[in-house]
């Protein structure tokens, strides 16, 4: 009798450690699948899973998430690296599981990185309409700065417009111009808000698999770099 005791004790832990050995890898690859497709392109996703026991898994619940995704495209946006790395996230498992979906219902406390591409950057501003097709964004540390040219009283002319990126409400990036140079000269005051009224240099992160809240900007040589929480994680 002890000795069948100890067989299925054995099986029992057998099983618990499998378990912890699987399951958590099982999950974090259909989670890959689940954003790589709500994404519109995607060239690696990567989902680290934890949850102790993992068999808590089956109940929607893990206690570490962390995403890495590289060169995905967002309703039109190329980002260069998302990041996200949060704690006690719920799941919808069937969702997830057995119908390939994002069924992710609540994330907790998490850090949020996002990271945009000059180029990427340019390529979104020109694919949309008005004057931003004939803008060029060149980014250095703490600076961004807008060439092109534009028709100012039915004259052709090259200007330049001085400014840098800042947050503005919980997902957007928005572009405020310090100054509009036409050559040499510099526009004034009461003159640059008229200029730069179709001018909408601001991107949305709103659709990202992930929903964020974003707290600051940081610009370097090429590369702007969005930090933030998640929702939850931010008291939203």
């Amino acid at each position: 009798m002890k000795y069948a005791v100890a067989l299925v004790a054995l099986a029992v832990v057998c099983l618990f450690l499998v378990g912890e050995a699987t399951i958590p890898g099982v999950v974090s690859a259909r989670l890959e699948n689940a954003i790589a497709a709500s994404l519109d392109e995607a060239e690696s996703v990567r989902v680290y899973v934890r949850t102790f026991p993992a068999l808590a898994v089956a109940l929607g619940r893990i206690d570490v998430l962390t995403i890495d995704a590289r060169n995905v495209m967002v309703d039109g946006l190329r980002v260069q690296r998302l990041f996200v790395d949060a704690r006690r996230a719920d799941i919808d498992v069937r969702s997830v599981l057995h119908q390939g979906k994002l069924g992710v219902r609540h994330v907790g406390r998490g850090d949020v990185t996002v990271v945009l591409a000059q180029d990427d950057l340019n390529a979104y501003f020109r694919s949309r309409d008005g004057i931003l097709k004939l803008l060029t964004v060149r980014l250095r540390p703490g600076v961004a700065t807008v060439s092109g040219s534009a028709s100012i009283l039915g004259m052709k002319v090259d200007l330049a417009l001085d400014g840098r990126f800042v947050v503005r409400g919980d997902t957007h990036l928005a572009y405020v111009v310090d100054r509009i140079r036409v050559g040499n000269a510099v526009i004034p005051e009461a003159v640059k808000n008229g200029l730069l009224k179709n001018v909408d240099l601001s991107v949305d992160v709103s659709k990202l698999p992930i929903p964020v809240v974003l707290r600051g900007v940081s610009v370097q040589d090429g590369v702007v770099y969005l930090f933030g929480g998640t929702s939850a994680g931010t008291g939203k």
